[in-house]
C-alpha cells in the first residue's frame, strides 16, 4: 500500500460510525449497500478499500493486508 493510499483509507474510515461489520457497506439507516453507492455512509475494510482505489486495486491491497495480518 502506497502512503497516499494509507492516508485516504484512514481518512475515509476516521470515526467508528464509518466502520460496518457483515457487509461491505451500508447506508444512513443501517440497510446493506454496495460499496460505490452514492447512499453509502459507513463500510468494511473491503469496501472501503474497493470505494477509493476501485474493484481492481482494492482487492489487490486487501490480499496485501491479509498476508501482513495473516503471515
Amino acid at each position: 500500500m502506497m502512503p497516499e493510499e494509507r492516508e485516504q483509507l484512514l481518512q475515509l474510515l476516521n470515526a467508528p460510525s464509518r466502520w460496518t461489520q457483515h457487509m461491505e457497506a451500508q447506508d444512513e439507516r443501517g440497510a446493506p449497500a454496495l460499496y460505490d453507492s452514492d447512499d453509502a455512509v459507513a463500510w468494511d475494510l473491503t469496501g472501503a478499500l474497493c470505494r477509493l482505489f476501485g474493484w481492481r486495486r482494492g482487492l489487490a491491497l486487501f490480499e496485501q493486508i491479509d498476508r501482513h495480518a495473516h503471515g
